[in-house]
């Protein structure tokens, strides 16, 4: 397994479900493309607080995490 570096785009699903609604236009939708490491074996992602409050996510859980070299 091994270290694997992509740009992944991040959509915010409320957002998309309110303007599906009508509730927003479409041109409110958060999103932004971040770079991110993963290693290739993982099936869960973490994004940093700062990304959290940027998209609106809603808080589900807070972990540390170390990422060995």
């Amino acid at each position: 397994m091994g270290l694997v570096c992509a740009e992944i785009k991040l959509i915010n699903a409320d957002d998309v479900a309110m303007a599906k609604h009508h509730y927003i236009g479409e041109e409110e939708i958060r999103e932004t493309t971040i770079p991110m490491m993963a290693d290739s074996g993982a099936y869960e992602m973490a994004i940093n607080e700062h990304i959290q409050e940027q998209m609106g996510f809603s808080f589900i859980e807070k972990r540390r995490t170390l990422l060995a070299g």
